[in-house]
C-alpha cells in the first residue's frame, strides 16, 4: 500500500495536469442528490485530507463467518468481469480477499476477457493463498453481461454480488449485505449508497473522508426508471435468476438496469442498507469519449427498434408493460442527447400505437 506522502504527490501531480477546458472542469452530480463537484475541487479536498491525516494503517484481517451451519457451499458468490484491468487488479484482489467473510463464506469467480499481460499470473498468485478463487480466461471479446452470466453459471453461492475491478469496498461490506439477506427472507436484493472517487486505487477510507456520495432512493417501479438505485455492487439471491432469468447479454450497457426492472415488475422486494459500503471510481476522462458515447447510443437505439417491432405481438399486459419500462429505461440512459425529452413526449402519446410509428419516431429524433 502506498504511503500518504506517495498518494499526496500523485494527487498533486494530477491536479497540476488538469486542463480546465476538458472534462475535469465539468461538474459531476451525485446520483439521487443535488450535490455536484468538479474533479479538480475534489482532488484539492483529497490533498488537504492527505496532508492532515496520519498514515493510514489497515487493521489486521479479522476473518469470520455468517454462513448458516447447514450450508456446505459458499454463502456469497462474487462475480467479476475483467478486461484490460491490470492497473486495478492488485488493489482489487487485496480488497476482496480481506473482506471479513471472504475466507470461509465466499467464492470469487473472475471472467478474464482477452487476458492482457500479467493478469493471469497475478490472479494465480492469489489462488495459491485462497482456494475459493476461480479464474476463467476467455480469449474472444464478450460483453459484460455475457461474462456475468458465465460467472453465475460457474458459481454456487446462495447470494450473488458483482464487483468491478476499479471499485473498492468497505472491509465488512459483504458481511453487512449477507446478514441483511439472511435476516430478511422476503428481501431479494440489497444495495447501498456509494462514495465517488476520481483518483484510482484510493483506499476506501480516504474516499469516505472526502464524503462525496450518492443519495439513492428506495426502489419502486416508478422511480426505478429514473434512477438505477442498485447500480453498483448490490447483492441478490440466486433464486432471483430462477424467477426472471439471466442478464440480457444483448445489452452493451444498462443490462443490469433492465434486470432490476424485470425483478421489480415481478414484485421482488428491494432493501437499501443505510451504511455506505462502496467506493466507486469515476474516470475523469470518461466525458471526453464523445465518439464512443454516440456509437453506444446508436447501438442502444438499434435495440429499441428491435424491441419496438414486437410491441404489438405481446399477448399479456405485463409483457407490454415490461417493454415500455425497458424502452424508457434505455432512453433515460441517453441524457447527452438534447432531444431526449421531446422523444419521450412522443413515446408517451404513442404508447398504444403501432410499432412502425415507434420506429419512425425514434429514427426521426435520434438520427
Amino acid at each position: 500500500m502506498r504511503s500518504n506522502a506517495e498518494l499526496l504527490k500523485d494527487v498533486q501531480e494530477m491536479i497540476a495536469s488538469i486542463d480546465p477546458t476538458e472534462s475535469e472542469s465539468l461538474p459531476v452530480r451525485m446520483v439521487g442528490s443535488d450535490n455536484s463537484i468538479n474533479v479538480q475541487d475534489w482532488l484539492v479536498r483529497l490533498a488537504d485530507i492527505l496532508e492532515e491525516t496520519d498514515q493510514f494503517n489497515q487493521s489486521a484481517i479479522d476473518y469470520r463467518s455468517v454462513r448458516p451451519s447447514s450450508f456446505n457451499r459458499p454463502l456469497v458468490s462474487i462475480i467479476t468481469s475483467l478486461y484490460r484491468g491490470r492497473s486495478f487488479l492488485e488493489f482489487f484482489l487485496e480488497n476482496i480477499t480481506t473482506q471479513t467473510i471472504f475466507k470461509d463464506d465466499c467464492e470469487l469467480v473472475i471472467i478474464n476477457v482477452s487476458p492482457s499481460e500479467g493478469e493471469t499470473e497475478l490472479i494465480e498468485q492469489y489462488q495459491k493463498k485462497f482456494d475459493n478463487i476461480q479464474l476463467v480466461n476467455i480469449e474472444e471479446r464478450i460483453g459484460i453481461y455475457q461474462a456475468w452470466n458465465l460467472a453465475i453459471d460457474r458459481s454456487s453461492g446462495e447470494f450473488i454480488t458483482n464487483a468491478n475491478v476499479d471499485d473498492l469496498r468497505h472491509q465488512d461490506s459483504l458481511e453487512i449485505q449477507a446478514k441483511a439477506l439472511l435476516e430478511q427472507p422476503d428481501v431479494s436484493v440489497v444495495y447501498s449508497d456509494v462514495f465517488y472517487t476520481f483518483f484510482p486505487n484510493l483506499p476506501f477510507e480516504f474516499s469516505a473522508k472526502c464524503g462525496l456520495k450518492t443519495n439513492l432512493p428506495a426502489v419502486n417501479k416508478f422511480n426505478l426508471l429514473r434512477c438505477n438505485s442498485p447500480h453498483n455492487a448490490p447483492m441478490w439471491r440466486r433464486s432471483l435468476h430462477e424467477k426472471i432469468g439471466s442478464f440480457d447479454a444483448s445489452f452493451q450497457s444498462v443490462g443490469d438496469h433492465d434486470f432490476w426492472i424485470r425483478a421489480c415488475l415481478e414484485g421482488v422486494k428491494f432493501r437499501k442498507i443505510e451504511d455506505t459500503l462502496i467506493s466507486y471510481f469515476f474516470n475523469p476522462k470518461a466525458c471526453l469519449l464523445e465518439k464512443a458515447v454516440q456509437q453506444k447510443w446508436k447501438a442502444i437505439s438499434l435495440l429499441i427498434f428491435i424491441r419496438a417491432s414486437t410491441a404489438n405481438s405481446f399477448s399479456h399486459e405485463k409483457q407490454r408493460t415490461l417493454f415500455f419500462f425497458r424502452l424508457n429505461c434505455l432512453l433515460l440512459h441517453s441524457m447527452r442527447l438534447k432531444l431526449t425529452f421531446k422523444l419521450q413526449i412522443h413515446i408517451f402519446f404513442m404508447a398504444r400505437t403501432s410499432s412502425c410509428l415507434w420506429v419512425y419516431t425514434v429514427q426521426r429524433f435520434v438520427f
